[in-house]
């Protein structure tokens, strides 16, 4: 028997709840916007939007990053006619008009031009539709994330002859500078109800309760806290660990002892900065431990990989840039170094990160502190004190 096997499908229609099934019973062709915070379903209900609208294949799943859709794909054991928005409207463009569409640059001294100027994409869709007809659209967008995709994006759409939308969103999942909140959603996509999923499947009730501390924005209601396990759970913990080398690598010895212990668990490990997720790979993969099953597969991704490739239907240890953990779930998360989150530049945006990567922990949940980089800071502000909350220890 495979013990790396976890479970990572999704549930049958029979075990969806009564508000899940009354959004997979709306119109397929029509503007509908969804907000939940994590583990609500509200990635389950677009996928399964998908899955009952399949078979037209007039549909396409847009998402926010690679490893999400990687995410979407796996979940569905096949293709689930998916794309980041970004490449999706860059292609698409180009089919249009016979250009590239306008970018404008990130970093003016360096001329680097990534960034879509959506002011100048919007001209110039006006432009070449200005003598010619709409085409007939029936495409259905199912958009993931949609709080992370900006308003003028969708008003790109529009103005390419799209019109039918099924885009959930949280606010409080906005880690991104390009975003809409749910106000704009609602205007751009001139919807008059939002419907709203507030049950969390996810989570263990000690670790949502952690991730509510770091809620900071109304505008879209926090999940409603789980009923605790009939055996009492410790609590998420903050370990604080020497800044040594030899430290370093016990620290990273007791990840693969964790892993070991549970070989179906997916593991987690959040980091801030590239040179920090290349240090943690590399130490777990350099370091070995008395072991009873075989060593796990330590797996990552940066914006530089050309596609990610990593295998969530299986235990082991994916290390990720926080940016890139918006959507997924893992059975145990390690949040590294976390003084470095301090590098956000205001309150919110440091709540809004931590309220995204502690709930995508299921079962357990970790935050790890380097001594050397402890002083009062911003994040000493939002983590609670209550070691009921977030319990305290050292390794």
């Amino acid at each position: 028997m495979d013990k790396n096997i976890r479970k990572f499908q999704l549930p049958s229609h029979g075990k969806l709840k009564k508000a899940q099934k009354e959004i997979l019973r709306l119109p397929e062709s029509e503007e509908i916007l969804i907000t939940g915070g994590p583990g609500t379903g509200k990635s389950v209900v677009s996928l399964m939007r998908r899955l009952t609208h399949s078979e037209n294949q007039n549909y396409i799943f847009l998402v926010y990053n690679k490893v999400l859709l990687l995410s979407t794909k796996q979940m569905v054991e096949g293709n689930v006619n998916g794309s980041t928005w970004k490449k999706w409207l860059n292609i698409t463009f180009e089919e249009l008009t016979s250009k590239e569409i306008p970018k404008k640059p990130i970093d003016s001294n360096k001329n680097d031009f990534r960034e879509i100027d959506f002011d100048k994409t919007i001209l110039k869709i006006q432009e070449f539709f200005k003598d010619r007809d709409f085409p007939s659209h029936e495409l259905n967008f199912i958009i993931d994330e949609g709080q992370d995709m900006p308003p003028k994006f969708y008003e790109a759409l529009y103005e390419m002859g799209y019109k039918n939308f099924f885009v959930v969103a949280d606010q409080n999942q906005q880690i991104t500078d390009l975003n809409s909140n749910i106000r704009e959603l609602k205007e751009v996509l001139n919807v008059d109800k939002i419907y709203k999923l507030t049950e969390n499947f996810r989570n263990s009730f000690e670790i949502a309760v952690l991730a509510q501390q770091f809620y900071a924005d109304t505008a879209t209601e926090p999940p409603a806290l789980p009923e605790p396990e009939p055996e009492v759970k410790l609590p998420p913990t903050l370990f604080d660990y020497e800044d040594s080398d030899d430290a370093f690598i016990s620290l990273n010895k007791r990840i693969l002892k964790t892993s070991d212990t549970n070989p179906s668990d997916l593991i987690g490990i959040f980091t801030f900065s590239n040179p920090t997720r290349l240090k943690y790979l590399n130490t777990l993969r350099d370091s070995d431990i008395k072991r009873e099953h075989p060593k796990p597969i330590i797996s990552t991704y940066s914006s530089n990989d050309f596609s990610p490739k990593i295998d969530f239907s299986r235990g082991g240890i994916v290390v990720l840039n926080s940016a890139s953990v918006k959507g997924l779930e893992f059975d145990v998360v390690f949040i590294a170094d976390i003084d470095e989150f301090n590098k956000k530049p205001s309150i919110d945006a440091l709540k809004k990160i931590f309220y995204v990567m502690t709930s995508r922990s299921i079962k357990k949940l970790f935050l790890l502190r380097n001594k050397g980089h402890r002083r009062h800071t911003k994040l000493d502000d939002i983590l609670p004190t209550d070691e009921d909350i977030l319990k305290r220890s050292s390794l």
